[in-house]
Protein backbone atom coordinates (compact mmCIF):
# COMPACT_ATOMS: atom_id res chain seq x y z
CA UNK A 1 0.00 0.00 0.00
CA UNK A 2 1.51 3.29 -1.12
CA UNK A 3 -0.46 5.11 1.56
CA UNK A 4 0.97 2.92 4.32
CA UNK A 5 4.51 3.46 3.04
CA UNK A 6 3.93 7.21 2.93
CA UNK A 7 2.76 7.16 6.56
CA UNK A 8 5.88 5.18 7.53
CA UNK A 9 8.11 7.75 5.83
CA UNK A 10 6.55 10.63 7.75
CA UNK A 11 6.67 8.64 10.99
CA UNK A 12 2.88 8.36 11.44
CA UNK A 13 3.14 4.73 12.47
CA UNK A 14 -0.37 4.17 13.78
CA UNK A 15 -1.80 5.52 10.51
CA UNK A 16 0.58 3.22 8.61
CA UNK A 17 -0.74 0.25 10.62
CA UNK A 18 -4.32 1.16 9.68
CA UNK A 19 -3.44 1.59 6.00
CA UNK A 20 -1.66 -1.79 5.82
CA UNK A 21 -4.50 -3.51 7.69
CA UNK A 22 -6.97 -2.14 5.12
CA UNK A 23 -4.73 -3.23 2.24
CA UNK A 24 -4.42 -6.74 3.72
CA UNK A 25 -8.18 -6.96 4.19
CA UNK A 26 -8.52 -6.40 0.44
CA UNK A 27 -5.72 -8.80 -0.50
CA UNK A 28 -4.83 -11.11 2.44
CA UNK A 29 -2.28 -13.17 0.51
CA UNK A 30 0.08 -10.26 -0.18
CA UNK A 31 3.20 -11.11 1.84
CA UNK A 32 4.67 -7.67 1.11
CA UNK A 33 1.66 -6.10 2.88
CA UNK A 34 2.13 -8.50 5.80
CA UNK A 35 5.80 -7.54 6.06
CA UNK A 36 4.95 -3.84 5.86
CA UNK A 37 2.29 -4.26 8.55
CA UNK A 38 4.81 -6.02 10.81
CA UNK A 39 7.33 -3.22 10.26
CA UNK A 40 4.65 -0.62 10.98
CA UNK A 41 3.75 -2.36 14.26
CA UNK A 42 7.44 -2.66 15.13
CA UNK A 43 8.11 1.04 14.58
CA UNK A 44 4.84 2.03 16.27
CA UNK A 45 5.97 0.28 19.44
CA UNK A 46 3.68 -2.75 19.19
CA UNK A 47 6.23 -5.58 19.47
CA UNK A 48 3.74 -8.35 20.27
CA UNK A 49 1.74 -7.65 17.11
CA UNK A 50 4.90 -7.38 15.01
CA UNK A 51 6.24 -10.68 16.36
CA UNK A 52 2.95 -12.48 15.67
CA UNK A 53 2.94 -11.28 12.05
CA UNK A 54 6.63 -12.08 11.50
CA UNK A 55 6.08 -15.58 12.91
CA UNK A 56 3.13 -16.10 10.53
CA UNK A 57 5.26 -14.98 7.58
CA UNK A 58 8.07 -17.29 8.71
CA UNK A 59 5.72 -20.29 8.50
CA UNK A 60 5.18 -19.51 4.81
CA UNK A 61 8.80 -18.45 4.20
CA UNK A 62 10.90 -20.52 6.64
CA UNK A 63 14.20 -19.58 4.99
CA UNK A 64 13.68 -15.82 5.03
CA UNK A 65 16.81 -14.32 6.56
CA UNK A 66 15.15 -10.90 6.59
CA UNK A 67 12.20 -12.08 8.70
CA UNK A 68 14.46 -14.07 11.04
CA UNK A 69 16.70 -11.03 11.48
CA UNK A 70 13.74 -8.73 12.26
CA UNK A 71 12.44 -11.26 14.79
CA UNK A 72 15.88 -11.68 16.40
CA UNK A 73 16.20 -7.94 16.83
CA UNK A 74 12.71 -7.65 18.30
CA UNK A 75 13.18 -10.53 20.74
CA UNK A 76 16.51 -9.08 21.89
CA UNK A 77 15.65 -5.40 22.11
CA UNK A 78 11.96 -4.94 22.87
CA UNK A 79 11.48 -2.78 25.96
CA UNK A 80 8.71 -5.15 27.10
CA UNK A 81 10.41 -7.67 29.39
CA UNK A 82 7.52 -10.15 29.12
CA UNK A 83 8.14 -10.44 25.35
CA UNK A 84 11.94 -10.18 25.32
CA UNK A 85 13.62 -13.56 24.81
CA UNK A 86 17.39 -13.56 24.45
CA UNK A 87 17.61 -17.28 23.69
CA UNK A 88 15.11 -17.08 20.82
CA UNK A 89 16.88 -13.98 19.53
CA UNK A 90 20.25 -15.73 19.67
CA UNK A 91 18.96 -18.83 17.86
CA UNK A 92 17.44 -16.72 15.08
CA UNK A 93 20.48 -14.44 14.77
CA UNK A 94 22.80 -17.43 14.46
CA UNK A 95 20.54 -18.91 11.75
CA UNK A 96 20.73 -15.64 9.82
CA UNK A 97 24.53 -15.50 10.09
CA UNK A 98 24.72 -19.15 8.94
CA UNK A 99 22.55 -18.27 5.92
CA UNK A 100 23.84 -14.84 5.01
CA UNK A 101 27.41 -14.80 6.31
CA UNK A 102 29.13 -11.88 8.00
CA UNK A 103 29.12 -9.38 5.13
CA UNK A 104 26.18 -7.22 6.21
CA UNK A 105 25.95 -5.13 9.39
CA UNK A 106 22.31 -5.86 10.26
CA UNK A 107 22.63 -9.59 11.08
CA UNK A 108 25.86 -8.92 12.99
CA UNK A 109 24.12 -6.16 14.96
CA UNK A 110 21.24 -8.55 15.72
CA UNK A 111 23.73 -11.17 16.88
CA UNK A 112 25.41 -8.59 19.10
CA UNK A 113 22.14 -7.51 20.70
CA UNK A 114 21.10 -11.14 21.24
CA UNK A 115 24.45 -12.02 22.81
CA UNK A 116 24.21 -9.02 25.13
CA UNK A 117 20.65 -9.95 26.09
CA UNK A 118 21.87 -13.41 27.12
CA UNK A 119 24.74 -11.89 29.14
CA UNK A 120 27.61 -12.57 26.71
CA UNK A 121 28.87 -8.99 26.55
CA UNK A 122 32.30 -9.95 25.24
CA UNK A 123 30.69 -11.80 22.33
CA UNK A 124 28.31 -8.86 21.81
CA UNK A 125 31.24 -6.44 21.50
CA UNK A 126 32.99 -8.71 18.98
CA UNK A 127 29.83 -9.11 16.86
CA UNK A 128 29.12 -5.37 16.96
CA UNK A 129 32.70 -4.53 15.95
CA UNK A 130 32.22 -6.90 12.99
CA UNK A 131 28.97 -5.03 12.21
CA UNK A 132 30.92 -1.76 12.15
CA UNK A 133 33.52 -3.27 9.81
CA UNK A 134 30.76 -4.60 7.53
CA UNK A 135 29.04 -1.19 7.58
CA UNK A 136 32.31 0.48 6.63
CA UNK A 137 32.79 -1.98 3.74
CA UNK A 138 29.39 -1.18 2.22
CA UNK A 139 29.58 2.55 2.91
CA UNK A 140 26.94 2.66 5.67
CA UNK A 141 28.70 5.30 7.78
CA UNK A 142 25.28 6.30 9.14
CA UNK A 143 25.34 3.17 11.34
CA UNK A 144 28.61 3.90 13.18
CA UNK A 145 27.24 6.09 15.96
CA UNK A 146 24.41 3.73 16.94
CA UNK A 147 26.71 0.68 16.83
CA UNK A 148 29.38 2.48 18.88
CA UNK A 149 26.77 3.43 21.49
CA UNK A 150 25.75 -0.23 21.74
CA UNK A 151 29.38 -1.22 22.31
CA UNK A 152 29.56 1.34 25.14
CA UNK A 153 26.50 -0.29 26.75
CA UNK A 154 27.99 -3.77 26.38
CA UNK A 155 31.29 -2.62 27.90
CA UNK A 156 29.26 -1.54 30.93
CA UNK A 157 27.49 -4.90 31.14
CA UNK A 158 24.17 -3.62 29.83
CA UNK A 159 22.09 -4.98 26.93
CA UNK A 160 20.52 -2.68 24.36
CA UNK A 161 16.74 -2.25 24.52
CA UNK A 162 14.76 -0.06 22.13
CA UNK A 163 12.52 2.66 23.50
Amino acid sequence: SALGKAYLQIKQYDEAVKAFEKALALDPKRSDYQLSLALAHQTAGHPAQAIAIYEDILIAQPNSANIKNNLALLFATTPMAEIRDGQKALKLAREVIAQAGENHPSPLDSLGTALAETGDFEGAIIATRKAIAAARTIGRNDLFQKLQSKIALYQNGKPYHSE
